[in-house]
């Protein structure tokens, strides 16, 4: 018999020759037992090691498949695609097969920015040792075009270099946010389109945002104001019905009220405030349209002086 040891030495048995006569050589025996144990040996761990390799592949073909992302193994030259993952397949309609050995622009938009050259471009940023992260914009099997989130990543499997590529589809978000921004332009156009000066008050009596015609009326730049009170030049008796009126429109109730404001420059005129409750981004908030009528209050004056002037001559 002789002992079998791995490459580091680990015992894995022995190997036994046995005969009915007694062994001659014994010499030639242990050289020959010797020959056969290494081979084997090697042989054992060989065996061992396609065991192990088998293992890992399925492993990592389980973990590949379970990944609920669409993922894409590109060959490192050329970009294409090497292997896919199920999620790869039914996000984008094809089979493993069909899409194997295919380049990237197969699945883009063909507009730039999401054509085959700027992709091939994101992939050598990947090769150079980034990991760029970036939304694409892909067709589907049926000729749908939806959003994608990518990541791409040099990798290293077997021995050799490869870009993986794991793609999530954005769809439904990215129309979310396109919406919000169609949203939220509508409403600056109408919010700057008036007049009027518009001002949005939060719960803390502050300024969430201000409207092009408060530049105008007031003279201040958004940053000036937005986060800010009242302007220190207003008095305790200037500001304490305005803020008694923003807090009875943060609980529903309308307000108005004529008084006089201060612009950046110092000079004062006369104003109608208007606080009107809204909600803004789920949270009540307050909205303050102020309108200049030191032209009408002049008139008015005006005219009252008229009518005393008319009545002094009618007692004459």
């Amino acid at each position: 018999a002789y002992p079998l040891n791995a490459s580091d030495g680990t015992p894995l048995g022995l190997i036994v020759a046995m005969d009915r006569q007694a062994i001659r050589d014994a010499e030639l025996a242990e050289s020959l037992m010797k020959i056969f144990a290494a081979r084997a040996a090697a042989e054992l761990e060989r065996q061992r090691a396609l065991e192990a390799l088998s293992d890992s592949e399925a492993s990592y073909r389980a973990i590949f498949e379970a990944v609920e992302d669409a993922v894409f193994v590109h060959d490192w030259d050329t970009g294409a695609i090497l292997d896919v993952n199920r999620k790869a397949c039914e996000a984008y309609g094809f089979s493993r097969e069909e899409m194997l050995g295919w380049s990237i622009d197969r699945f883009s938009s063909g507009v730039a920015p999401y054509t085959g050259e700027d992709a091939m471009a994101w992939v050598q940023r990947a090769k150079a040792g980034e990991r760029p992260r970036f939304i694409w914009h892909r067709r589907r099997s049926d000729g749908v075009l939806r959003w994608d989130e990518v990541r791409l990543k040099a990798v290293t499997i077997s021995g050799r270099p490869y870009v993986l590529a794991c793609s999530r589809d954005i769809t439904a978000r990215k129309e979310a946010e396109d919406a919000l921004r169609a949203r939220e332009a509508q409403y600056r156009a109408i919010f700057d389109g008036s007049a009027d000066s518009l001002v949005l008050w939060n719960r803390e009596i502050r300024m969430v945002d201000v409207s092009a015609g408060f530049m105008r009326m007031y003279g201040y730049e958004p940053h000036e104001v937005i986060g800010r009170s009242f302007s220190r030049r207003l008095s305790p008796a200037d500001t304490a019905p305005r803020i008694a009126l923003i807090e009875a429109a943060l609980c529903g109730r309308q307000g108005r009220l004529e008084t006089r404001a201060v612009r950046k420059d110092g000079t004062w005129f006369d104003v109608e405030l208007r606080y009107l409750p809204i909600m803004h981004q789920g949270e009540p908030h307050v909205l303050a349209v102020a309108r200049d009528i030191s032209d009408r209050r002049a008139a008015e004056a005006r005219r009252e002086e008229l009518e005393n002037q008319i009545r002094q001559a009618q007692k004459m």
